[in-house]
């Protein structure tokens, strides 16, 4: 193991041991010692939910395009379909007329 790599290694446990710490995993004094349904919980909790949402959503559409873009160049690729000049794909009948 080269100097680095023990370098690394003493520093990952460092900042493990660091994030784990009981004064970095408490909770923040606006969340510590709250009751479960009082009016500020609630209300973090559905905006930690909203955020979460919406970054499921746009990950989904990013994941959409490039599915569709994937399916879009496959269909090319077997020479099935063409592309009209207003970027429409149409399939090609067996009859080049």
């Amino acid at each position: 193991m080269t100097k680095l790599q023990k370098n690394l290694v003493v520093l990952g446990i460092v900042a493990v041991g660091w994030a784990l710490g009981p004064d970095v995993a408490s909770a923040c004094e606006m969340c510590w010692g709250a009751g479960v349904d009082t009016p500020i919980t609630r209300g973090i909790s559905m905006a930690m939910l909203s955020l979460i949402g919406m970054v499921g959503v746009v990950g989904g559409g990013i994941g959409a395009f490039f599915y569709n873009v994937q399916r879009r160049s496959s269909r090319l690729e077997r020479s099935d379909v063409v592309v009209t000049q207003y970027g429409d794909v149409r399939h090609v009948d067996g009859d080049p007329s």
